[in-house]
């Protein structure tokens, strides 16, 4: 649902064609290409959860990611950097796994 370039995440309505998804985010300067993949992925479940109205019809959500070590992170639950990150990933998912 994500593309990125180093500062900016958009959004893209290809992947679900019956939404009409244009979303896009400026991220600041000097942040990291996983930093980014991560900020994809959070983004990618709050709007699972804002639109879960809509996403329930569905029977079941599958993210993608092509960042290895953004998966492994969440995976392994250990980072380094932005460790809060993490924990607000997992909390996302919780949300999702509770309301949808």
């Amino acid at each position: 649902m994500y593309t990125q370039t180093r500062r900016k995440l958009w959004m893209e309505r290809h992947l679900l064609p019956e939404f009409d998804l244009k979303c896009g985010v400026r991220l600041t300067n000097n942040i990291t290409i996983f930093i980014a993949e991560l900020t994809a992925i959070k983004l990618a479940l709050l709007w699972i959860l804002e639109n879960k109205d809509r996403v329930i019809s569905h029977r079941s959500i599958s993210l993608y990611s092509d960042s290895l070590s953004a998966v492994q992170a969440i995976k392994n639950e250990q980072t380094d950097c932005r460790p809060n990150m993490l924990n607000e990933i997992y909390e996302h998912v919780n949300n999702i796994k509770n309301n949808i």
